[in-house]
């Protein structure tokens, strides 16, 4: 029951998400779930226990960080002369998930923050995987963006 309860909230919490409820409902009709919503994702997100108080800021904290991402890569893609686009983009993913991890420190006890980093390393591995799903279907680009995903520390 926790575990369909906290899948209903967070489902709800993305989808009313501005930003994200365009990628969210083309995954959905396309039979794939968004990153976020992944099987283990949501599995680490049980385990941090959090309370009925806790989950508000928690979805919070997701919004945030999948929007801000959102955001922050496509401004990177719009700039007209960006140098060094996999590296600024390695520090903008960088720089979201940083935030993220302040804004749940605020709230969570040391032994939800232990599990939550747990979380946050699953959450960081389905978005890698999800962008190389999403990425272009030529097999040299794909190739080039796993090679900067894995070698590069790209989400690490």
């Amino acid at each position: 029951m926790r575990c369909s309860a906290l899948l209903l909230i967070l489902t709800s919490a993305f989808l009313a998400s501005s930003a994200s409820a365009t990628e969210s409902r083309q995954a959905l009709t396309s039979g794939e779930q968004p990153p976020w919503l992944q099987p283990d994702v949501l599995r680490a997100a049980v385990a941090i226990e959090l309370s009925e108080a806790q989950k508000p800021q928690f979805q919070q904290a997701i919004s945030d960080l999948i929007n801000g991402q959102i955001g922050a890569t496509n401004r990177l893609l719009r700039g007209n002369n960006v140098s060094n686009l996999k590296r600024r983009i390695k520090s903008s993913t960088n720089r979201q998930f940083m935030k993220m991890d302040q804004s749940v420190a605020e709230f969570l006890s040391p032994p939800q923050f232990e599990r939550y980093q747990a979380y946050r390393t699953i959450l960081r591995a389905s978005l890698n995987q999800w962008v190389l799903k999403r990425g272009s279907t030529n097999p040299d680009s794909k190739g080039k963006a796993h090679s900067t995903l894995t070698n590069e520390g790209y989400g690490h």
